[in-house]
């Protein structure tokens, strides 16, 4: 691995979304470096809220700063191919993809995976997510917040030993040569696992580790859009599981699905429903609130997994 990194590309996908606070955050410590060569690309996924997309042109036009970048795409491509074409606009030998809705939790975030760059013997570094910072205080979000810093709570040595499960998008640094090699998978166009079925693919060719330098996730949503999102995710989990099944078929989750997939679809759509409406309409606590959803999870797999069956008979 060469260790002399020749600059640093921070590349944000983003749609709908409002990047004043990260682009505060990430071009205040810009001007602490200005001889490590970081660029900063945003790139708008064709948004349909025009107010938000012209703020953010603005934000970036005013900077008046040529290595900060703001494009929009013509027409919605999906989070997979956003992400492909930011690779290709970045033209440093690392790269560094952030969300749209995180802060870096550290003042010093781009120095420290600049010396990461340097020092460390790695390809591919992940440096995690938290819930250290709330910029979203309304009581409708404590559900989400509660749930998602229980369930963020995993150390680096956990994370170091099944590697790719820990993935997110949201805060990976590697070499750009990793990213042209390993793109994102483009039928991976709505929300959901696009990253780890990128992770699985990477570990099995390059040196990938997990370090404390995380975001926190500012991008608080309500319980009613916590499930929504989940629903939309279904078809993308189940593409990773076809598309990997080597890994997939082994875990706990696969035989659950294998097993229910016996019983009628209106019974699992019914189970579902039931456990995302306790989980929406009760004060219920935020462990039992987790296991049904991973209840409705399991049983809206086992109804594809039901029409998969069908279709192959």
């Amino acid at each position: 691995m060469n260790n002399q990194a020749a600059g640093l590309t921070v590349l944000v996908p983003v749609f709908n979304y409002d990047i004043e606070n990260l682009l505060k955050k990430l071009t205040c410590e810009k001007k602490l470096l200005p001889e490590s060569g970081v660029r900063i690309i945003f790139l708008d996924d064709c948004s349909t809220d025009k107010e938000a997309s012209d703020k953010n042109k603005h934000l970036v036009s005013s900077l008046g700063d040529k290595e900060v970048r703001y494009f929009v795409a013509r027409k919605n491509g999906g989070r997979s191919k956003t992400r492909n074409k930011l690779i290709r606009l970045a033209k440093t030998d690392w790269i560094l993809f952030l969300d749209a809705d995180v802060l870096p939790d550290r003042q010093d975030f781009l120095r420290h995976y600049l010396g990461t760059a340097r020092n460390a013997s790695y390809d591919v570094v992940c440096g995690g997510t938290s819930y250290e910072q709330r910029l979203l205080p309304e009581p409708k979000f404590d559900f989400y917040f509660d749930l998602m810093k229980m369930a963020s709570n995993v150390t680096t040595e956990t994370k170091n030993v099944e590697k790719w499960r820990y993935v997110l998008t949201s805060n990976i640094f590697a070499k750009r040569a990793v990213f042209q090699v390993c793109k994102f998978d483009e039928r991976f166009r709505t929300y959901g696992y696009e990253d780890q079925e990128w992770a699985i693919r990477v570990v099995r060719r390059y040196s990938l580790t997990h370090v404390e330098n995380p975001v926190s996730h500012i991008g608080l949503q309500t319980r009613e859009e916590f499930f929504k999102k989940m629903r939309i995710s279904i078809p993308n989990y189940w593409l990773l599981g076809r598309i990997h099944p080597d890994i997939f078929n082994v875990t706990l989750l696969a035989r659950l699905v294998y097993l229910l997939s016996f019983f009628p679809a209106l019974f699992l759509k019914c189970i579902a429903g039931f456990s995302e409406f306790f989980c929406i309409n009760l004060s219920l606590p935020v462990r039992a609130v987790y296991w049904l959803y991973q209840l409705e999870k399991v049983t809206l797999l086992s109804v594809v997994a039901k029409m998969e069956k069908s279709r192959n008979k």
